[in-house]
């Protein structure tokens, strides 16, 4: 680790999260011992996989003689993505808490780059890197993707207003600290991403790295991608978003113009997924209750976004797309 580095070196929790992964769960473990950090444990979890992920993961471990401290566990039940998270978040005894994917592949100094932004003054509730985007193989997609194009702080109006793009849980780093005033995640909410990314920046500002800190591997099983994402309960997310304002407002680390701008948000967000959903007709009438919460809120550029897209829809007939 280079000098520049702070003095303070905090333990810090590297999770390895797997599921039925046993195509790609060796690169990610071994990206996980090969992390540079120190002092650093390593949690590799497999959630009850009926394929030989956790062979794997015991096996590496066997014969693993490195510098980290190495657990592997197996969930004796399929617990799913939230429950997950809230045992390893309960296990964890890092300050910070690296999530990682099991068919993902973190760098060497992932974790490094990540502390050491984690320690400057401003002290960020998370860190999120960017990503070198692969494919099943390992063939590079895109050399470089996230959320934005260079280092920054990250707000919760970056996310509410659309600033945003491409926000990766598993490219994220969290304060551990900084989440102790929320319960556990509600086991039936189908993901973890954007939950913890919320009660994050409910807290404080996070950060971004234009830095790649993660391989990240794009295939037909993601739970991310765009057919899981399209899959996804929202409505079970947009509960678990309001439950967690209530709980940040009765701390007094949220305030009510914020609890305002997150509802609002949930409601714009509610209204554009059912517009995508909907007929011609229907999303025409849609589309009033979309410019009314975006009116109310304030958003004027959402609102001429929005009238453009309206516009492009009509003139492009049955067959544009909105």
């Amino acid at each position: 680790m280079d000098k520049s580095f702070p003095a303070e070196r905090p333990l810090v929790t590297f999770a390895l999260m797997a599921y039925n992964q046993e195509r790609y769960i060796l690169e990610a473990v071994e990206g996980a011992l090969a992390q540079t950090y120190q002092p650093l444990e390593i949690i590799a979890s497999d959630d009850c996989s009926t394929d030989g992920t956790f062979d794997i993961l015991r096996a590496v471990s066997r014969r693993y003689r490195g510098p980290h401290k190495l657990t592997v566990q197996r969930n004796r039940v399929n617990l799913g993505i939230a429950e997950h998270v809230n045992v390893l978040f309960e296990q964890a005894r890092g300050r910070f808490v690296v999530l990682a994917a099991g068919d993902d592949i973190a760098v060497p100094d992932r974790t490094a780059i990540t502390v050491r932004r984690m320690l400057q003054p401003d002290r960020p509730t998370f860190v999120e890197t960017a990503y070198e985007a692969i494919d099943q193989d390992g063939a590079v997609l895109h050399a470089r993707k996230g959320a934005f194009p260079s280092d920054r702080s990250v707000s919760l109006k970056d996310v509410t207003e659309g600033r945003g793009r491409n926000f990766v849980g598993a490219a994220r780093t969290y304060n551990k600290d900084a989440l102790l005033i929320y319960p556990g995640i509600n086991a039936r909410c189908p993901t973890e991403d954007s939950v913890l990314l919320l009660r994050s920046l409910l807290i404080g500002d996070g950060a971004y790295l234009g830095e790649i800190g993660v391989r990240r591997r794009s295939h037909s099983n993601n739970a991310s991608g765009p057919d899981a994402i399209a899959r996804m309960d929202m409505p079970r997310i947009w509960a678990q978003y309001r439950a967690d304002i209530h709980v940040a407002q009765a701390a007094g680390v949220a305030s009510p113009a914020q609890a305002a701008e997150v509802e609002s948000w949930i409601t714009v967000s509610s209204l554009r997924r059912a517009f995508r959903m909907t007929t011609l007709s229907q999303r025409l009438r849609l589309s009033v209750g979309i410019l009314l919460s975006e009116i109310k809120s304030g958003e004027m550029m959402r609102l001429i976004v929005h009238l453009m897209k309206l516009s492009f829809m009509r003139m492009g007939g049955k067959n544009a797309r909105p």
